[in-house]
């Protein structure tokens, strides 16, 4: 029944464009300047996206804001291949090529070059990202490793959010948005002029939300609410330099539901814990261009980051200073070249639920890169090859190596290749950690302990692609193959008896180590379609193999590598129409589909998460030169529903359908 509503969903807006659009006059597409886009994450320099050798896809601002999207996760949904799935109303689970978990600890997530990563738990906490959405110029995911020039942990992916030049939001903006999901969300910013110098932009935002349901349609206990704020100046204080400083804040609380095990019966309760975060961060970038094309770039940044948790609270603190230097070497080759030092130093007050031991811990990074393009036939055909030097607390030096090429036989048409290497350097969760998995009837208790042995989780990737642009279309398909090492296993130790309770207990350890290795494989397809100057159409398809396996020579672990198999659907779809009703009236709508997330049980064909359809809309209507109204829904097709099974703390709620009204008002 989900199946054919979704057809028919999908069907009905089809129908209506075609309908809408048949007197309409064919323009030249935009393709051609999407393709043109510059972009920065590949090679840590500006490069049109037609001749970069990565799958790499950018949501731009305006795919942003026609789309409805209200937080950076919705806004990753419009990525072809991208795994998103909410597990609850400030939880999910972000993936590329499998491994698709709570904190995405395959994926580096950056804000203006700025990293999110933490050394705690080696991920980005996604509730964290309630930004301004008016303030994004543009998401560049690369799909595939990037450790050549962002380090440890771009494994299966780099996510880079880059927000607008203070220049480019001159004057005031104001917004509301309330929905049967969130009962207000308020936005204000301002920008305006430092003197001669440049310019700046202030602004806060609030967002109170309702949370999910459980089955019974009963709100789950994962209400949050969030007060973030902050600022951005550009300046130019020389003729050839250029400084930007931004600084935010953010205060707020989450509701985290939480499973407590205890000694008795039952042995596991349901309680209703709080997550409240306290954060700030400072940057300041300064670049200087030289008169014969060279550049030097230096930042620095500062964050602050206190979580008082039921369940994980933390205290980090990280100074980061990096600079890169970019030239050229006569009139072929390109180069890159940079080192960087980050220091954090954190502090984790035990629970009943999670502890680090010790408590206060510090955790230095320090890296050198360097990448160099080739033209070895002008505009035709070039090669790119770098690698990054990086030293860690845990496993000392890492190099992770990337080489590409790129291939343009014809003007419309580009060929690439690239093989790399990356790794996922240990963090505290892996190396000291203890946590309580569960408790028995028996009174046998299971908890889990970090190993000061971990070592780096490896991959060695194997990448292709081809880019056609044609008149009113452009294909972009992938194919790879990704082969990893010493990927984690939970090892059983000898159990003991604990006295020091009452009664005693028996105590099942289950250790961190790295006795798995495998192989994923898969491809992505991605299409635009410009069909008349005011509609256009995208498709994509993604297919993912996962083939994680344990070595039993070593481990005795048996549920590790089904647990990682299963954290991705084999099949994913989506088709997203954007058509201009009226000149000041845009209808968006997508629709999408997951394939079913199998069972951790090799042996059992139900699945942990049933397949899905999602329909997403947005009506957007442009009142006069400063008004604009957004009316949106969100999970369409159903009441409530899974979108994944939870872990690493998080239980899993429902996702409601959602309809929200929006009003921008900009002047």
């Amino acid at each position: 029944m989900k199946r054919i509503s979704a057809y028919i969903v999908f069907a009905f807006f089809l129908i209506s464009s075609l309908q809408v659009f048949a007197e309409s006059k064919t323009q030249d597409p935009s393709l051609e300047e999407l393709l043109k886009t510059d972009i920065t994450s590949v090679s840590k320099k500006e490069k049109q996206l037609f001749d970069t050798p990565a799958a790499v896809y950018v949501v731009t601002r305006e795919e942003i804001r026609s789309s409805g999207a209200r937080n950076v996760p919705d806004a990753l949904r419009l990525v072809p291949g991208m795994e998103v799935a909410q597990i609850n109303s400030s939880t999910w689970a972000v993936g590329i090529r499998g491994f698709e978990e709570r904190f995405s600890n395959k994926i580096l997530v950056m804000i203006d070059g700025r990293s999110l990563y933490s050394p705690i738990f080696g991920g980005v906490y996604w509730d964290s990202l309630d930004l301004v959405m008016e303030d994004i110029d543009r998401i560049e995911v690369i799909r595939g490793p990037g450790g050549s020039l962002w380090g440890s942990n771009a494994v299966n992916g780099t996510v880079n959010i880059i927000t607008r030049t203070s220049q480019a939001t001159q004057g005031t903006l104001l917004s509301e948005q309330s929905g049967s999901d969130t009962p207000v969300s308020l936005t204000a910013r301002y920008g305006g002029q430092a003197g001669k110098m440049g310019t700046y932009r202030v602004f806060s935002k609030y967002t109170d939300k309702f949370g999910n349901q459980n089955a019974a349609g009963h709100w789950a206990g994962d209400a949050w609410h969030l007060l973030h704020g902050g600022f951005r100046a550009d300046l130019q204080p020389r003729q050839h330099d250029a400084l930007m400083l931004e600084g935010e804040i953010s205060a707020g609380s989450f509701g985290e539901p939480l499973n407590k095990h205890v000694i008795g019966n039952p042995a596991s309760v349901k309680v209703g814990g709080v997550n409240s975060p306290i954060d700030g961060t400072l940057l300041s970038r300064w670049t200087h261009n030289y008169s014969n094309g060279q550049e030097t770039q230096v930042q620095v940044y500062y964050t602050k980051e206190h979580r008082d948790a039921t369940e994980r609270p933390i205290h980090l603190d990280t100074v980061d200073v990096d600079g890169q230097q970019h030239f050229r070497i006569g009139s072929n080759q390109d180069l890159v070249a940079g080192a960087g030092y980050r220091y954090s130093k954190v502090y984790v007050p035990p629970t009943p639920f999670f502890q680090i031991i010790p408590a206060n811990q510090d955790y230095p990074l320090f890296s050198l890169f360097i990448q160099d393009e080739i033209s070895l036939v002008p505009k035709k055909l070039s090669l790119t090859a770098g690698g990054k030097l990086e030293h860690n607390r845990f496993t000392g030096f890492d190099f992770q190596p990337s080489v590409r090429l790129n291939w343009r036989p014809a003007e419309k048409h580009a060929v690439w290749f690239a093989v790399s290497q990356a790794v996922k350097t240990p963090n505290l969760v892996d190396t000291t950690m203890q946590r309580v998995l569960s408790v028995a009837p028996d009174l046998t208790v299971t908890t889990y302990n970090g190993n000061p042995k971990y070592k780096d989780e490896r991959l060695l990737a194997f990448e292709g692609g081809y880019r056609l642009q044609i008149k009113h279309v452009s294909i972009d398909t992938t194919g790879f193959v990704n082969r990893y090492d010493d990927a984690e296993t939970a090892e059983i130790i000898p159990p003991l008896i604990n006295h020091t309770g009452s009664p005693n207990y028996t105590e099942k350890f289950t250790q961190w180590a790295n006795n798995s290795y495998g192989r994923t494989f898969g491809a992505e397809v991605a299409a635009n379609w410009n069909v008349i100057s005011r509609w256009k159409l995208t498709a994509s398809y993604s297919w993912l193999k996962l083939e994680i396996r344990t070595n039993m020579l070593k481990s005795n672990d048996t549920g590790s590598a089904g647990d990682l198999n299963a954290q991705a659907p084999t099949n994913r779809f989506g088709v997203r129409s954007s058509y201009t009703l009226l000149k000041n009236l845009q209808f968006n709508a997508q629709l999408q589909y997951a394939g079913p997330l199998p069972s951790t049980d090799a042996h059992d064909p139900t699945p942990a998460v049933p397949s899905y359809y999602r329909v997403d809309s947005n009506l957007q209507w442009h009142v006069g030169e400063y008004v604009r109204l957004d009316i949106g829904g969100q999970n369409l097709l159903g009441p409530r529903r899974a979108e994944f099974g939870g872990g690493n703390g998080a239980i899993q709620t429902l996702s409601t359908r959602n309809v929200f009204g929006k009003i921008t008002y900009a002047f």
